[in-house]
């Protein structure tokens, strides 16, 4: 049977091996001496025909006595693919990539237009249903096309405070009856911010087409001369958070 000699390129150690060991392509041995592993191919082997009674060129002297069976070069190639294999296997996974701009822009439209959806048909959720149960079971009530009528506005000046005398008209316009629960005065300034704000209680349930007159003559201020804009306004505590 035709062998060739495999020569280790770390300890320079010879083995016989019989040809039909290394495939074409080559494979993965280890030396038996020093445990080196390499790729093993064809046309780095020297072939020696052992039918033949030529002497085997070159002995090496510090060949090992009796060369390794092909056995044992077979399975030292196999431990070493098995090695590789386990390696490869227990490489992590490689971390997640952060999500793409417009991912986020999407998702962040999407709630923009939730929001907006809410505030803009908020008074008409009450109305539901279920979600007007539930609203009802919180107390609180959609105040849904009650609209403020002939609103008038007088100042007087209390010693060093500045009184708003407030009156008008609670209507409703709504084919509902509706329960206004309270009104709010505030008073904004150049900014718009608020420098003063109180709620009124109404408690007051209007059948459709009903005017309910209304006067506040308790809105004052020490601060009138910063006052720009007074806001009146009706709802409930939802409606009024949303405004």
């Amino acid at each position: 049977m035709p062998r060739m000699i495999l020569k280790c390129p770390a300890c320079h150690s010879r083995f016989k091996v019989p040809d039909a060991a290394i495939p074409p392509e080559g494979r993965i041995v280890k030396c038996s001496r020093c445990a080196h592993s390499w790729h093993a191919t064809r046309p780095a082997l020297e072939f020696v025909l052992m039918d033949e009674p030529a002497p085997v060129p070159e002995q090496v002297p510090d060949a090992p006595e009796s060369p390794p069976a092909f056995e044992e070069v077979l399975a030292a190639a196999q431990a070493v693919e098995e090695q590789h294999a386990a390696a490869t296997s227990t490489k992590k996974a490689p971390p997640p990539r952060p999500a793409k701009p417009f991912k986020l822009a999407a998702a962040a439209l999407a709630a923009s237009w939730l929001i907006l959806a809410f505030v803009t048909y908020f008074p008409r959720w009450q109305d539901a249903p279920v979600l007007g149960a539930v609203y009802g079971m919180l107390g609180i009530s959609s105040t849904y096309g009650v609209e403020l009528k002939d609103v008038a506005m007088q100042r007087e000046q209390v010693g060093e405070r500045t009184r708003f005398l407030i009156r008008g008209n609670l209507v409703n316009q709504d084919a509902t009856a509706r329960e206004v629960p309270f009104m709010r005065v505030a008073m904004r300034g150049r900014d718009n911010e608020i420098l003063w704000s109180r709620d009124y209680a109404v408690n007051k349930t209007l059948k459709p087409g009903e005017v309910y007159p209304f006067r506040i003559t308790n809105a004052e201020t020490g601060s009138a001369g910063e006052v720009r804009t007074l806001v009146v306004d009706v709802g409930n505590p939802l409606e009024m958070f949303f405004r």
